[in-house]
Protein backbone atom coordinates (compact mmCIF):
# COMPACT_ATOMS: atom_id res chain seq x y z
CA UNK A 1 0.00 0.00 0.00
CA UNK A 2 1.25 3.59 -0.63
CA UNK A 3 1.24 6.62 1.30
CA UNK A 4 -1.44 7.86 -0.59
CA UNK A 5 -3.60 4.99 0.30
CA UNK A 6 -2.46 5.07 3.41
CA UNK A 7 -3.42 8.38 4.16
CA UNK A 8 -6.93 8.11 1.99
CA UNK A 9 -7.78 5.24 4.37
CA UNK A 10 -7.06 6.95 7.48
CA UNK A 11 -9.27 10.15 6.37
CA UNK A 12 -12.12 7.80 5.53
CA UNK A 13 -11.35 5.74 9.23
CA UNK A 14 -11.55 9.05 10.33
CA UNK A 15 -14.46 9.78 8.81
CA UNK A 16 -16.24 6.70 9.89
CA UNK A 17 -15.11 7.57 13.56
CA UNK A 18 -16.67 11.39 13.06
CA UNK A 19 -19.88 9.67 11.89
CA UNK A 20 -20.19 7.12 14.75
CA UNK A 21 -19.60 9.84 17.12
CA UNK A 22 -22.12 12.47 15.92
CA UNK A 23 -24.63 9.03 16.79
CA UNK A 24 -23.18 8.66 20.04
CA UNK A 25 -25.88 9.02 22.36
CA UNK A 26 -24.89 11.56 25.14
CA UNK A 27 -25.17 10.83 28.88
CA UNK A 28 -25.24 12.97 32.21
CA UNK A 29 -23.56 11.41 34.75
CA UNK A 30 -24.93 11.85 37.92
CA UNK A 31 -28.06 14.17 36.97
CA UNK A 32 -30.50 11.61 37.87
CA UNK A 33 -29.17 10.49 41.35
CA UNK A 34 -28.38 14.00 42.23
CA UNK A 35 -29.04 14.82 45.98
CA UNK A 36 -31.79 16.95 47.45
CA UNK A 37 -29.71 19.46 49.97
CA UNK A 38 -31.83 21.94 52.04
CA UNK A 39 -30.29 24.15 54.16
CA UNK A 40 -31.34 24.84 57.86
CA UNK A 41 -33.64 27.08 58.77
CA UNK A 42 -34.63 28.93 62.03
CA UNK A 43 -37.47 27.48 63.62
CA UNK A 44 -37.52 30.30 66.28
CA UNK A 45 -35.37 33.40 67.05
CA UNK A 46 -36.57 35.41 70.18
CA UNK A 47 -35.47 39.23 70.23
CA UNK A 48 -32.89 40.24 72.67
CA UNK A 49 -33.95 42.16 75.91
CA UNK A 50 -32.30 44.64 75.81
CA UNK A 51 -31.96 46.90 79.41
CA UNK A 52 -34.12 49.81 79.99
CA UNK A 53 -31.16 51.52 80.82
CA UNK A 54 -29.92 51.41 77.77
CA UNK A 55 -32.75 51.48 75.35
CA UNK A 56 -32.08 55.39 76.53
CA UNK A 57 -29.78 55.56 74.32
CA UNK A 58 -29.60 55.17 70.36
CA UNK A 59 -27.76 53.10 68.72
CA UNK A 60 -27.09 50.87 65.74
CA UNK A 61 -24.62 48.09 65.80
CA UNK A 62 -23.87 44.61 64.11
CA UNK A 63 -22.39 41.52 64.97
CA UNK A 64 -21.50 38.25 63.34
CA UNK A 65 -22.09 34.91 64.39
CA UNK A 66 -21.90 31.38 63.52
CA UNK A 67 -23.90 28.69 64.14
CA UNK A 68 -23.05 24.68 63.83
CA UNK A 69 -25.91 22.73 63.75
CA UNK A 70 -26.34 19.12 64.33
CA UNK A 71 -28.48 16.55 62.78
CA UNK A 72 -31.07 16.61 65.80
CA UNK A 73 -31.66 20.27 66.06
CA UNK A 74 -29.03 20.94 68.65
CA UNK A 75 -26.22 23.77 67.92
CA UNK A 76 -23.08 25.76 68.97
CA UNK A 77 -22.94 29.89 68.55
CA UNK A 78 -19.50 31.74 68.54
CA UNK A 79 -19.57 34.99 68.23
CA UNK A 80 -17.26 35.56 65.08
CA UNK A 81 -17.86 39.89 65.64
CA UNK A 82 -18.58 41.43 68.42
CA UNK A 83 -20.74 44.62 68.53
CA UNK A 84 -17.86 46.38 70.63
CA UNK A 85 -19.83 46.32 74.02
CA UNK A 86 -19.14 43.28 76.19
CA UNK A 87 -22.95 43.83 77.56
CA UNK A 88 -24.73 43.89 74.49
CA UNK A 89 -22.20 40.88 73.10
CA UNK A 90 -23.50 38.85 76.20
CA UNK A 91 -27.04 40.15 75.71
CA UNK A 92 -26.76 38.51 71.99
CA UNK A 93 -24.94 35.40 72.45
CA UNK A 94 -27.35 33.98 75.41
CA UNK A 95 -30.61 35.48 73.03
CA UNK A 96 -29.11 33.29 70.13
CA UNK A 97 -28.57 30.41 72.02
CA UNK A 98 -32.42 30.41 72.41
CA UNK A 99 -32.86 29.91 69.18
CA UNK A 100 -34.39 26.83 67.51
CA UNK A 101 -33.17 25.29 64.14
CA UNK A 102 -34.76 22.80 61.90
CA UNK A 103 -31.30 20.66 60.24
CA UNK A 104 -30.23 20.60 57.29
CA UNK A 105 -31.11 17.56 54.93
CA UNK A 106 -29.74 15.45 52.17
CA UNK A 107 -32.07 13.65 50.25
CA UNK A 108 -34.63 13.71 53.58
CA UNK A 109 -31.94 12.81 55.61
CA UNK A 110 -30.33 15.43 58.51
CA UNK A 111 -27.03 16.36 58.14
CA UNK A 112 -24.82 18.80 60.21
CA UNK A 113 -24.10 21.87 58.82
CA UNK A 114 -22.82 25.67 59.29
CA UNK A 115 -24.35 28.87 58.90
CA UNK A 116 -22.87 32.31 58.82
CA UNK A 117 -25.59 35.54 60.34
CA UNK A 118 -24.85 38.92 60.50
CA UNK A 119 -27.72 40.37 62.96
CA UNK A 120 -28.01 43.87 63.48
CA UNK A 121 -29.45 45.61 66.15
CA UNK A 122 -31.11 49.03 66.50
CA UNK A 123 -32.60 51.31 69.33
CA UNK A 124 -33.90 54.34 68.45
Amino acid sequence: MSYKHFFLGTLLGLACLNASFANAKEFSIGLQSESKHVEACVLENPKPEIPSEMKSEAFKTTCTCRFHIEPTGKFEVKLLEGTHNEEIDRIVVATLKKWKFKPASVDGNPVASTRKLKIELEIE
